[in-house]
């Protein structure tokens, strides 16, 4: 992941500053000392490519570079505010260097800025129209603010200049799986066409590979993740590190990611064998799985930020799968599985939309554990408040047109409702959804938006809840697992495809299959009927807690043997794994 990262943020040369820079130019002590520190960088050596680079601004307070180099190396280590001064410091040195502005600018989104993001990307490309990572930036920044046609068009134009950029093509897939009225099979297609373009050079290695004459035998399962910690992957991957059978497998991790917290820390304490692969190269990373003798490597990121699916296209295990961090095909070729359910990806409806074969839980995918310190269950606000709010608490990605056209449709059937939406990140983009909901006739009074939220704040917005509306075509995952926990229901519109259906698999894994629509206005009179009954509200706020820990989305144990029952059948050639 790192490598990716950091390639977008600094060329790895030498930066002089564009004929339009203005400004005294930097005064570098000597050529090799800069080459040297990016060198380091290249090499993610940060640590030494941070000690030249304040060497070198110590020498010389006016060099540009080493002040950008610096921010880079601080935006790597998750430091946003140095990573902000270090980069404002070297635009304030060469205003008109686009590198400067964009790497500001993606500092500033990772930050949750995303007004100032689009201000600095928008200005690196006012210098440099061709500027692919400004444009990969925007894209990102765009999408945050739920803004997806102009994510989408940002995109096109940073392939357009980079069609090799990994991060960029794993960006746009991301993206069109939110996108509304997209063909599943021109999603696929786009997914087949990274293999092809990133994967596919990659042929399989001839690496040393544990025995597979014994499919009885204790089997070495392997997971790769950049979000072994605080990240909602944690909550679905812990039950299953938790409640491995250490006699019949013995588990290592693969973290790809500096960040390390308590989650972190929990994770590690529940396998024997944990690796930091973050510094490490692809190549190196399949050499470590190959010598680890891993008989099953699971991905658990797909094109999500972070993976590393080019180890997997080197084939360094017999079995290879993909699960649940990623809600559709990986597109490779070398990757064997998809892990799900059938009421995700019920059987015929999306098997030819996958490079995997599809493996199906007997019950579900998916197996939550809240986080600690969450807070009791109150009363139902409509039962207090003689007012039913409905809400979302979705990443603004997923409040695309069509979401917002069918929840004005239920306001206006609901007039005595309101709707709270949180984490919308900015004043803008509390302005434009106002103003996208008053052109469909609700009144910007009948809606709460609530900015960013720390831990506490977040949790206590469900006290203020009484229905959550899933978003689509990409349902909510862990917000549903959420919602239940805090006795809120939530009412999905199923699709055709497996981030279309998480809501239709999680609610009826939760008891709760009478809340799922098939259409649009299905979805209306099922979230209108709700609405109006209070007492069933009142009911379900006192028992859905319950409830959810007796289905089998939090029982454990029994997810934990589900799904070595499906690991050991891929070493044992039942589903036929490819080598």
């Amino acid at each position: 992941m790192l490598k990716s990262v950091l390639s977008r943020l600094f060329s790895g040369r030498p930066r002089t500053p564009s004929r339009k820079a203005s400004g005294t130019p930097s005064r570098a002590p000597t050529g090799a000392s800069i080459e040297s520190a990016i060198r380091e960088f290249n090499a993610l050596n940060l640590t030494g490519a941070r000690a030249i680079a304040e060497q070198i601004v110590r020498d010389n307070p006016q060099h540009h570079q080493a002040w950008n180099l610096l921010g880079a190396i601080a935006l790597a280590l998750e430091d946003m505010g140095t990573a902000v001064s270090h980069f404002e410091r070297a635009i304030a040195l060469c205003p008109a260097e686009a590198d400067y502005l964009s790497n500001c600018g993606e500092a500033f989104r990772r930050a949750g800025r995303f007004d100032d993001a689009r201000e600095y990307c928008r200005a690196a490309l006012d210098i440099d129209p061709r500027h692919a990572s400004a444009h990969q930036h925007l894209a990102l920044v765009l999408a945050a603010l739920g803004e997806i046609e102009e994510a989408y068009i940002a995109y096109q134009s940073a392939l357009a200049i980079r069609p090799d950029s990994m991060s960029a093509r794993s960006g746009l897939l991301r993206l069109l799986c939110h996108r509304p009225g997209v063909d599943p099979a021109a999603i696929f297609a786009e997914h087949c066409r990274w293999d092809e373009i990133h994967a596919r050079s990659l042929a399989p290695q001839a690496l040393p590979r544990a025995s597979r004459a014994d499919p009885q035998r204790r089997l070495r399962v392997g997971y790769i993740s950049a979000d072994f910690y605080r990240h909602a992957i944690a909550y679905f991957i812990e039950p299953l590190l938790a409640h491995h059978d250490r006699g019949e497998f013995e588990v290592f991790c693969y973290h790809n990611n500096r960040k390390a917290d308590d989650v972190t820390q929990r994770l590690r304490a529940h396998v024997p064998h944990w690796r930091d692969i973050v510094a490490l190269s692809d190549e190196a990373v399949a050499r470590q799985v190959s010598q680890d003798g891993i008989d099953i490597l699971v991905d658990l990121s797909g094109h999500t930020a972070g993976n590393r699916l080019r180890v997997f296209a080197q084939k360094p295990a017999p079995a290879q799968v993909t699960y649940v961090g990623y809600l559709n095909t990986t597109g490779l070729r070398c990757m064997d599985f998809r892990i799900t359910d059938a009421y995700a990806d019920p059987p015929g409806i999306s098997d030819a939309l996958h490079t995997e074969r599809l493996l199906r839980m007997p019950h579900s995918q998916w197996c939550y554990r809240p986080p600690a310190g969450t807070p009791d269950i109150n009363t139902s606000p409509a039962s207090t408040r003689g007012v039913v709010t409905f809400g979302s608490l979705h990443n603004l990605v997923k409040l695309n047109r069509s979401v917002i056209e069918l929840w004005a449709r239920l306001l206006l059937r609901q007039p005595d409702s309101e709707l709270l939406i949180g984490g919308v990140p900015a004043e803008q983009s509390s302005g434009r959804l106002r103003e996208q909901f008053a052109a469909l006739g609700v009144d910007a009074a009948r809606l709460q938006l609530i900015g960013r939220s720390d831990f506490d704040e977040y949790w206590r917005l469900y006290h203020r809840i009484d229905i959550i509306l899933d978003a689509f075509p990409y349902n909510g995952a862990t917000t549903t697992c959420e919602s239940l926990w805090m006795g809120v229901p939530v009412v999905t519109l199923a699709g055709s495809y497996a981030a279309a259906r998480s809501g239709a698999s999680l609610l009826t894994s939760a008891g709760l299959s009478d809340l799922i629509a098939d259409s649009p206005e299905q979805y209306v009179n099922i979230a209108a009927a709700l609405a109006s009954d209070v007492p069933r509200l009142a009911r379900l706020r006192a028992t859905l807690r319950a409830a959810m820990q007796q289905s089998p989305l939090m029982d454990e144990a029994s997810h934990a043997r589900a799904f070595e029952v499906v690991l050991r059948s891929m070493i044992r050639g039942e589903t036929g794994a490819r080598t």
